[in-house]
């Protein structure tokens, strides 16, 4: 059965790109190996979608040739979408490509998603979009992911190695560009000294640096660290208590102390794992915990919660958070919610499902950047990002795609941000095995 692409995701540009086109080459050559290897086992396919929308005020059609395989080396997938404008709007006259191919972040697009494990499961690479990644508890570097704007992708790049009494994590937005840089690391230290064999108790701590991070008073450095402990007081087969206390902070701009419980459960189907994290925080003036989150990478076109702010821009006063995430995984289908609320001001909200059938599947977001009221969860204004795909395929190789999205963008380089609604309609065709 022919698995339906996803929807296209679309790029934008500026310069020096003989390192892309380097790194570029490097994966077509595993791509060429693992495909080579997957064509005897029935695991490659090739794709090729058309489709014809609208991208803010462009009119425009879509081309988007992809290839994907698996092998020894892991799994890789690459795509070239190409967006053609039909509109008399700049950037150009009808039929100008809104590619923008000076810029390297075009090609290391093109890299989708790589995926190997190594060294007997010690060491697992992660290349291409980012989504939903986060250090421990998520009190720094919470479900960051890097291609809310599908108009302007990024590739970037997640390492995570184990050890016999810990494991490290290193993770850059973008494997030719890199603003942030995260590293985090843990210990079981009773582990180590051979009386803790399940890691019960777990010294953490982790980094995270944007050395071009927005403001108004122009890009700055920006630091932030964490470090704390957890503590399973509950372990099962299938259920598992921890306990976790924590200090964080942003280097120049404030810190806080987080206590919280987290819940997790696994079993076989028809659920496979349930994870439930309840967390308080005290703050003092200018901190926000998990400051690098799902809607960080909007902040490159400065638009926070309000005022058409970046987050570094908004003065938070010290005070009392509550925050939660939720994930529920059962076979094919996943869902989730995070949200954070410091209490007598605002908050925020983010709301995710994904349905994969081997016919059919469904992506869904719901981000609120700022909340003031109970409904304003609901409202589609400036501080939401939205993004709904969808695609069937029929079993001759056919199939059909759709998406629909809200984000922050800039209009063109150097210009004012905009809220940008897409849409965009078409169809493809699948081969392989």
């Amino acid at each position: 059965m022919k698995r339906p692409c996803g929807i296209c995701v679309y790029l934008q540009g500026s310069s020096r790109t003989a390192p892309t086109l380097t790194l570029l080459f490097s994966l077509f050559f595993i791509l060429q190996a693992n495909v080579a290897e997957a064509a005897n086992k029935a695991e490659w396919q090739a794709s090729v979608q058309s489709g014809f929308g609208q991208a803010h005020v462009y009119w425009g059609a879509l081309v988007r040739p992809r290839l994907q395989g698996s092998g020894r080396l892991g799994s890789l997938a690459l795509s070239i979408p190409l967006m053609f404008n039909f509109s008399n709007n700049e950037p150009g006259s009808p039929g100008v490509m809104l590619n923008r191919w000076s810029d390297p972040e075009t090609y290391a697009g093109i890299l989708e998603t790589y995926d190997g494990v190594f060294f007997k499961d010690q060491l697992r690479l992660h290349a291409g979009a980012l989504t939903q990644e986060s250090f421990h508890y998520g009190s720094l570097i919470e479900q960051y992911t890097g291609r809310l704007d599908f108009l302007r992708s990024k590739s970037g790049l997640r390492m995570d190695g184990k050890f016999a009494h810990g494991g490290t994590t290193f993770m850059i937005d973008s494997i030719v560009a890199p603003r942030l840089l995260g590293f985090a690391g843990e210990i079981s230290p009773l582990s180590a000294a051979g009386k803790d064999p399940n890691h019960r108790l777990r010294l953490i701590g982790s980094l995270a640096a944007d050395a071009h991070a927005p403001s108004l008073q122009g890009d700055r450095a920006l630091w932030g660290g964490e470090g704390g402990l957890g503590v399973a007081v509950f372990k099962s087969q299938r259920h598992t208590v921890e306990f976790f206390g924590l200090g964080a902070g942003l280097f120049g701009m404030g810190g806080g102390g987080h206590l919280g419980v987290k819940w997790t459960f696994e079993q076989a189907k028809p659920i496979d794992r349930v994870t439930l994290q309840l967390e308080y925080v005290l703050s003092g003036d200018g901190y926000v915990p998990g400051y690098f989150s799902m809607a960080y990478a909007s902040d490159r076109v400065q638009r926070a919660g309000y005022a058409g702010l970046s987050q570094r821009d908004v003065e938070v006063p010290g005070g009392h958070w509550a925050r939660w995430q939720f994930d529920l995984r059962a076979g094919r289908f996943r869902t989730g919610l995070l949200g954070s609320v410091k209490v007598g001001d605002y908050g925020t909200m983010a709301l995710y499902a994904a349905w994969v059938e081997p016919k059919w599947q469904v992506r869904a977001l719901w981000l609120k950047r700022h909340i003031e009221n109970a409904a304003g969860v609901f409202n589609l204004d400036d501080a939401t990002g939205a993004q709904l795909e969808a695609s069937y395929a029929f079993d001759s190789g056919m199939f059909l795609f759709t998406m629909l999205s809200q984000t922050w963008r800039l209009a063109h380089v150097d210009s004012d941000m905009v809220i940008a609604r897409d849409w965009i309609l078409g169809a493809g065709y699948a081969f392989g095995g």
